[in-house]
Order: structure tokens, then sequence, then C-alpha cells
């Protein structure tokens, strides 16, 4: 089969570090068993960029940055210049610590997702190892976004003529799990593995 005539499948979230890349997995798992031919699955994230770089509100960094803190993830050092910070502060400084503990942060919710999938009886070394930005794709199938304001994002990035945009789980929004400890992230993972089996429906 050409490359032409290989459909896309996109699964996007906001960084394309927990809900995305599970729902590409699970997409994935399905296009296999069924032995369905022609498409091609991907993931990506909304706001990958600005959440990896700093460049989101004063205000979210400085709930990272606490959370961070409250989870136990910081040192004596890095707790004292959260502390610090609040709203007013110079955006250098808040952008700086906010990368220390978005970093750990990171690590957390990797370990936490893994062991979800581990519970609920999937593999997580399935999952994709890096994180991309969403961008345009061509020959297009199906966007399947997590919430409405990824929905809301994506139909803005591709402008009049955009493939079929759509949430992931018909029923509802799929909320972000980062952090927010192991039973969460079975209950999301949960839900993105019921809404896959209904979206395959479609092929």
């Amino acid at each position: 089969m050409g490359v032409r005539n290989v459909k896309t499948i996109e699964i996007i979230c906001s960084a394309n570090h927990d809900r995305s890349p599970v729902g590409e997995l699970f997409v994935k798992q399905h296009i296999e068993l069924r032995g369905i031919q022609g498409y091609r699955v991907l993931s990506s994230g909304t706001f990958l960029h600005d959440f990896r770089t700093g460049n989101v509100p004063i205000k979210s960094a400085i709930f990272y940055m606490r959370l961070a803190s409250d989870l136990g993830l910081l040192s004596a050092k890095e707790r004292k210049d959260v502390e610090a910070l609040d709203e007013a502060s110079e955006s250098d400084l808040v952008k700086r610590a906010y990368l220390i503990a978005n970093d750990k942060l990171l690590s957390l919710a990797r370990y936490q997702k893994a062991i979800a999938m581990q519970e609920l009886g999937f593999h997580p070394g399935g999952l994709k190892p890096q994180s991309d930005q969403t961008q345009l794709q061509e020959n297009v199938a199906a966007i399947w976004c997590m919430t409405n304001k990824h929905v809301r994002a994506v139909q803005e990035l591709y402008g009049q003529g955009a493939p079929p945009i759509m949430l992931l789980d018909e029923r509802a929004d799929i909320q972000d799990p980062y952090c927010l400890g192991v039973q969460v992230y079975k209950e999301v993972i949960g839900q993105i593995w019921s809404a896959v089996q209904n979206r395959m429906r479609e092929f």
C-alpha cells in the first residue's frame, strides 16, 4: 500500500505524556488484533512546547511548583526557593523553579502511570518513548482529543477544511491524571480503554 493511501488516526492531549500515548497504544493494539490495514496511529500534545519550556502562566507554574513541594520531590533549598515565589515574582525566577519542579513531577508521573498500567494488566513498555507537539498532518481519518479544550485548539490549528476532530470519549472529557496517584491513573486509563473500544467500532 502506498504512503499516500495510508490514513492517520491521531490521539491528542496537552503534553503527550500521560493520556494520548496510552490512547495511541490502545488504538494500535486494536488495529493489530483486528488486522486493519491502511492506518498509522500517532499521538501528540497541543501545549507540549509551552509545558516543557516553562512558557506557562505564572499561576500555573506556581501550582506545579507547590505540587512538587507538597509531594516531597524537592530538596530543602528548592522548597525554600518555591516558598519565596508568588504571582508577583520575576518571571525568570519562576520559570527556572518551575522547570526544576516539573522535571521531577514528570518522573513521578511516569512511575505512577507505569504502575497503573501494570495493575490493569497492560504492558507500559509499549508506550512511545518521546513526546511530540501537535502539528498539521495529511490524509487524516480522525483526530480524537481528550477534552473540548484540545478539540478547540486543534480546530484552530487546522482552520477551514479541518479533518474530523472530536472527543475520544464522546460522553465526557478525559481529565489529566498528572501526578494525582496510581488510582487516578487507573481510572483515566480505564476510561481511555473504553473510549478507544467504542471509537474503533467505526473502522
